[in-house]
Protein backbone atom coordinates (compact mmCIF):
# COMPACT_ATOMS: atom_id res chain seq x y z
CA UNK A 1 0.00 0.00 0.00
CA UNK A 2 1.11 3.52 -0.72
CA UNK A 3 0.86 6.20 1.92
CA UNK A 4 0.46 9.94 2.00
CA UNK A 5 1.17 12.56 4.59
CA UNK A 6 -0.56 15.76 5.55
CA UNK A 7 0.94 19.12 4.77
CA UNK A 8 3.52 20.14 7.37
CA UNK A 9 1.94 23.60 7.44
CA UNK A 10 -1.27 22.24 8.95
CA UNK A 11 -0.04 19.19 10.86
CA UNK A 12 2.91 20.66 12.71
CA UNK A 13 2.25 21.76 16.29
CA UNK A 14 4.71 24.61 15.77
CA UNK A 15 3.06 25.84 12.58
CA UNK A 16 2.55 29.57 12.24
CA UNK A 17 -0.32 29.08 9.77
CA UNK A 18 -3.66 29.54 11.47
CA UNK A 19 -6.69 27.59 10.41
CA UNK A 20 -9.70 29.64 9.50
CA UNK A 21 -12.49 29.91 12.03
CA UNK A 22 -15.54 28.11 10.67
CA UNK A 23 -18.56 26.50 12.22
CA UNK A 24 -18.66 22.79 12.97
CA UNK A 25 -21.48 22.30 10.46
CA UNK A 26 -19.42 24.03 7.75
CA UNK A 27 -16.42 21.77 8.45
CA UNK A 28 -18.67 18.70 8.40
CA UNK A 29 -20.09 19.75 5.02
CA UNK A 30 -16.57 20.07 3.54
CA UNK A 31 -15.66 16.61 4.87
CA UNK A 32 -18.90 15.09 3.55
CA UNK A 33 -18.27 16.52 0.06
CA UNK A 34 -14.72 15.16 0.08
CA UNK A 35 -15.81 11.68 1.16
CA UNK A 36 -18.68 11.63 -1.34
CA UNK A 37 -16.30 12.50 -4.20
CA UNK A 38 -13.97 9.57 -3.48
CA UNK A 39 -13.93 7.01 -6.31
CA UNK A 40 -13.80 4.00 -3.98
CA UNK A 41 -14.29 2.83 -0.41
CA UNK A 42 -13.06 4.98 2.49
CA UNK A 43 -12.43 3.42 5.92
CA UNK A 44 -11.65 5.07 9.24
CA UNK A 45 -10.68 2.84 12.15
CA UNK A 46 -9.34 3.73 15.61
CA UNK A 47 -7.87 0.35 16.63
CA UNK A 48 -7.08 1.18 20.27
CA UNK A 49 -9.32 4.08 21.20
CA UNK A 50 -8.62 5.19 24.78
CA UNK A 51 -11.06 7.18 26.88
CA UNK A 52 -10.01 8.73 30.18
CA UNK A 53 -12.36 10.42 32.62
CA UNK A 54 -11.86 12.45 35.75
CA UNK A 55 -14.74 14.25 37.40
CA UNK A 56 -16.86 15.85 34.67
CA UNK A 57 -14.07 15.80 32.04
CA UNK A 58 -13.47 13.09 29.43
CA UNK A 59 -10.71 12.81 26.84
CA UNK A 60 -10.60 10.32 23.97
CA UNK A 61 -7.44 9.65 21.98
CA UNK A 62 -5.83 7.11 19.72
CA UNK A 63 -4.34 6.51 16.30
CA UNK A 64 -6.64 6.92 13.30
CA UNK A 65 -6.10 4.48 10.43
CA UNK A 66 -7.72 5.68 7.23
CA UNK A 67 -7.71 3.96 3.86
CA UNK A 68 -8.94 5.24 0.52
CA UNK A 69 -9.47 3.14 -2.58
CA UNK A 70 -8.35 5.01 -5.69
CA UNK A 71 -9.95 4.90 -9.16
CA UNK A 72 -7.17 2.57 -10.37
CA UNK A 73 -7.89 0.12 -7.52
CA UNK A 74 -4.85 1.07 -5.45
CA UNK A 75 -5.53 1.54 -1.73
CA UNK A 76 -3.80 4.40 0.06
CA UNK A 77 -3.29 4.19 3.84
CA UNK A 78 -2.79 7.05 6.29
CA UNK A 79 -2.20 7.04 10.05
CA UNK A 80 -2.73 10.11 12.23
CA UNK A 81 -3.13 10.94 15.90
CA UNK A 82 -6.65 11.76 17.04
CA UNK A 83 -7.67 13.55 20.23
Amino acid sequence: MASWSTSPRTSSPTSTTRRSSTSASSRRAVCARGLASAPGTITWIVPQLRIMTRGNLAVAYGLNRMTAEQADGETIENWSRGT
